[in-house]
C-alpha cells in the first residue's frame, strides 16, 4: 500500500484519454463530433460553434444532462452544480471552453 509521500514521488496520475495532451482545438473537435452524433439536428441545421444549441431547439434540458455526462465521462472531470448552468452549455464553444478551464488543457 502506498503512503502519501510515495504517491507524490510517482508524479501526477495520467488522465484518461490523454486530456492533458489535448489542445483546445482537439477538445472543440471532440465536442463537435459528440454533438453531431448525439443530436443529429445540430448537423442538419449546420449549427456553428457559437450558435445557441438551446435557442435553436437542438438541445433541451434532458440534452444538457447527456452533455454533462459526456463531459464528465470523456474528460474525467467533475462538474459542480454551479457549473451546470445554461451559459456553460449554450454553444459548442462554451462547452469546449468549460472543458479547457476545468482540465487545464493546452492552448
Amino acid at each position: 500500500m502506498f503512503n502519501v509521500k510515495e504517491q507524490d514521488e510517482l508524479g501526477p496520475s495520467p488522465l484518461p484519454n490523454q486530456l492533458i495532451d489535448m489542445s483546445e482545438k482537439e477538445i472543440l473537435q471532440s465536442v463537435i463530433e459528440f454533438i453531431h452524433a448525439k443530436f443529429p439536428l445540430a448537423k442538419k441545421k449546420a449549427i456553428g460553434e457559437s450558435e445557441s444549441l438551446l435557442n435553436s431547439g437542438v438541445v433541451d434540458s434532458m440534452g444538457i444532462l447527456e452533455i454533462v455526462t459526456f463531459v464528465e465521462d470523456e474528460y474525467s472531470i467533475e462538474l459542480t452544480d454551479e457549473e451546470v448552468m445554461e451559459d456553460n452549455f449554450e454553444t459548442i464553444q462554451s462547452i469546449a471552453d468549460l472543458i479547457v478551464k476545468k482540465s487545464g488543457a493546452s492552448a
